[in-house]
């Protein structure tokens, strides 16, 4: 029983997580996390490290569902992150958790940044609408004062 588990590799399945995505200055936490995985060495552990190699056969992330908050852009809502499927995964712990989180950070920060950009292309469209009301009350303002005169 337990050597099947070594030999054939495990199972990693992860239901629907709850994931937060805060923007701060234009970058979102997620793009953050990506940058600094991606900075990881990504030759093998030395062999004297002593850490096994392990197999994934395969890993899966469903049905992830993300709160989206930009207190910038005055944007608050709810995110949905398709999922991420990887097979046939070998290497060390730590080679493998890379993978696998470059993998995840890379499609949620996908879907931020997707929701960032609506979010600018909604706050442009607010204050677009605002000055032009704003002209038009100017306007409409302007005329009923000299209909009065």
């Amino acid at each position: 029983m337990g050597k099947s588990g070594c030999t054939e590799g495990a199972r990693v399945v992860i239901e629907k997580p709850e994931i937060f995505i805060e923007e701060q200055d234009g970058e979102t936490n997620f793009s953050k996390m990506l940058r600094e995985v991606e900075k990881m060495p990504t030759e093998p552990a030395e062999p004297a490290v002593g850490e096994p190699v392990i197999v994934v056969r395969y890993f899966r992330m469903n049905e992830s569902r993300a709160a989206f908050e930009s207190a910038s852009l005055d944007r608050y809502g709810d995110v949905e992150v398709d999922a991420v499927e990887l097979k046939d995964l070998r290497g060390t712990p730590t080679e493998v958790a890379k993978v696998i989180a470059a993998e995840v950070l890379t499609q949620i920060a996908a879907e931020a940044a997707t929701e960032l950009l609506k979010a600018q292309a909604s706050k442009k469209v607010q204050d677009l609408e605002e000055k032009v009301t704003d002209k038009l009350k100017g306007l409409l303002g302007g005329d009923e004062d000299s209909g009065d005169g």
